[in-house]
């Protein structure tokens, strides 16, 4: 019989995948302070690190939750960012133009701010993790959406 040699060892005990042990080795470097700052996770490491703790809680829990739904909710802001400049552009007159516009940059300065605050209550474990990711989206965009609606 031929003999084939390969670099492979098959284990029946272990069914973690490299990719799954580069999450866990990442995501448990964190630190709250850095999580509530920024998104460092794609989700699909995030999806690993669930995979191989199904029974996360606590701290941890809040903080990947909300790592979670935040980079869900990500690429809905620039549909929010649209929704609130939109209806201040309809405004007749030309001064009335610039007021439009000076507003629609508060409102989109207003509606990142408040990504961040509820980014850093979720991660905190104040709201769960998808009421922080979500929420800013949902309440400006459709806050937007009203204003485009009352415009036209």
């Amino acid at each position: 019989p031929i003999q084939i040699v390969t670099n492979l060892v098959a284990m029946s005990g272990f069914n973690e995948t490299p990719e799954l042990i580069a999450s866990e080795i990442k995501i448990s470097q964190m630190s709250g302070i850095r999580a509530a700052k920024k998104i460092r996770f794609s989700l699909q490491e995030l999806l690993n690190y669930f995979e191989l703790h199904p029974d996360l809680s606590g701290p941890k829990a809040a903080e990947l939750s909300t790592q979670f739904h935040g980079r869900l909710a990500m690429p809905w802001t620039c549909l929010v960012v649209v929704l609130l400049a939109l209806p201040f552009g309809f405004l007749p007159g030309r001064r009335n133009v610039v007021a439009g516009f000076g507003v629609a940059i508060v409102l989109v300065f207003a509606f990142l701010f408040f990504t961040r605050i509820a980014l850093a209550l979720g991660t905190g474990g104040h709201v769960p993790g998808f009421v922080a990711g979500w929420l800013p989206q949902l309440l400006f965009g459709g806050g937007g959406f009203w204003m485009l609606k009352r415009c036209a």
